[in-house]
This record gives structure tokens, C-alpha cells and sequence, in this order.
């Protein structure tokens, strides 16, 4: 089993389920059976990229990092806005248009900035998502990938 919120595999067991050993998340036995289940079924777990760990030495500085991820998920929302118009059958008149946040280089810093590995995995996340939600508005509007 992986944990949901740090991706650990470290558990200690308890009488009523198991603790994640590396974040103290409590997974009660019924919690355990669904995400069993679900790992059974072959279906992707949930990815909690809602956090960025701090690293002591090193790591991307973070306002760098918080404006980045705060420039693409403002892009997604503009683009869950479009769908949803689109879903709704109003073709009249497009959204405004809004520049797709490029990729951007990120300053490092000696001491406390966020961990490499979970900047570029929640980066990745998020520009999938947006690859995605694009895709699905192509389609609505009846384009050609």
C-alpha cells in the first residue's frame, strides 16, 4: 500500500488499521480494503501534489515556485471556465483569450527552498491536466488535434 499523502510505503500497523510512518496519516481498516480494492482494479491512485516539501539545502526558491504553480492553476481554471461554456451548448461568444503560462526557470536557492523532485512532479501534474482539458475543448469546438 502507498500512502495518499506522501507517497510513503511505511506504515505501522495499529489496532484498528495503520499509521503512515512518514506523515502520521491513520488509515482505518475499511480505508485500507478501498484503496486495496482500487490498486486491484489497476486504478491509479490519488496523487496528493497539494504540498511542496521544503528541502534543507537547496530546492527551487519559493516565491519563484508559488507564482509558477499560482500562473498555471489560473490557467486551468480559465480553461474548466471554457469547458463548462462550451458543455453548455454557448458557442456565441469565446472566453477571452489568456496566454498558456510557459515553462519558466526557476532560481535555485542554497537553504529552504522546495524540493526539486515535488516542483517538477507538481508541475507535470498540473501541464498534464492542462494538455488534457485543452484536448477536451478542441473537441468541443469541433477542431482537429
Amino acid at each position: 500500500m502507498v500512502c495518499e499523502i506522501c507517497n510513503s510505503t511505511k506504515f505501522t500497523d495499529d489496532a484498528d488499521g495503520c499509521t503512515c510512518a512518514v506523515c502520521g496519516t491513520h488509515y482505518s481498516a475499511e480505508k485500507i480494503k478501498e484503496i486495496e480494492h482500487r490498486q486491484a482494479q489497476n486504478a491509479p491512485a490519488p496523487v496528493n501534489t497539494s504540498f511542496l516539501r521544503v528541502a534543507r539545502f537547496g530546492g527551487f526558491d519559493r516565491d519563484d515556485v508559488l507564482t509558477f504553480i499560482d500562473s498555471l492553476n489560473w490557467y486551468i481554471f480559465h480553461l474548466e471556465n471554457e469547458k463548462a461554456r462550451l458543455e453548455s451548448g454557448d458557442h456565441s461568444k469565446p472566453a477571452q483569450k489568456i496566454d498558456r503560462p510557459s515553462r519558466t526557470t526557476l532560481r535555485t536557492v542554497r537553504f529552504g527552498g522546495f524540493a526539486k523532485n515535488d516542483v517538477i512532479s507538481y508541475a507535470d501534474e498540473l501541464s498534464k491536466k492542462i494538455a488534457d482539458l485543452e484536448s477536451e475543448i478542441k473537441a468541443l469546438k469541433g477542431e482537429k488535434e
